[in-house]
């Protein structure tokens, strides 16, 4: 696959309701290494995204999110993209040292799949309306 290199960003994170806010706070955080432009994210929200990602929520899920982030690599040509799990999601209902587990795990498949810089956040939950991003790990 060939490697892309736009201004834009992939973003893997839950349908949760309760995470709206996250696509402001992850550009904040991209921002601090990435040229983004102001519409600079594409979503792709599914439930649980970091076991999907790794296959916990099985094969079709892992497969089907596979194609859609391939597909946003070849028409949005991000240069970056980012995997959110959260705390206390209903897709993927795993403590808090799984979810780093398998977010470290998702970062290293979704790199491997398509070449690009990955990073893993996982989001903790102060409060319904009060979540923070913790990076967990970085590739490429």
């Amino acid at each position: 696959m060939k490697k892309p290199s736009g201004n834009v960003a992939i973003l893997i994170s839950c349908s949760d309701r309760r995470l709206a806010g996250t696509v402001p706070r992850v550009q904040n955080h991209l921002l601090k290494t990435y040229p983004l432009r102001s519409d600079s994210i594409y979503r792709i929200k599914v439930p649980g995204p970091d076991g999907r990602c790794v296959g916990k929520l099985g094969e079709t899920q892992m497969h089907v999110l596979r194609k859609d982030i391939e597909l946003l690599v070849e028409r949005g040509k991000p240069s970056v993209i980012v995997i959110v799990g959260h705390l206390e999601c209903a897709g993927h209902p795993v403590e808090e040292d799984e979810h780093r587990a398998d977010i470290t795990s998702a970062v290293g498949q979704i790199h491997d799949w398509v070449s690009l810089p990955v990073i893993g956040l996982l989001d903790t939950k102060h409060s319904d309306h009060d979540w923070e991003l913790n990076e967990i790990m970085q590739v490429g």
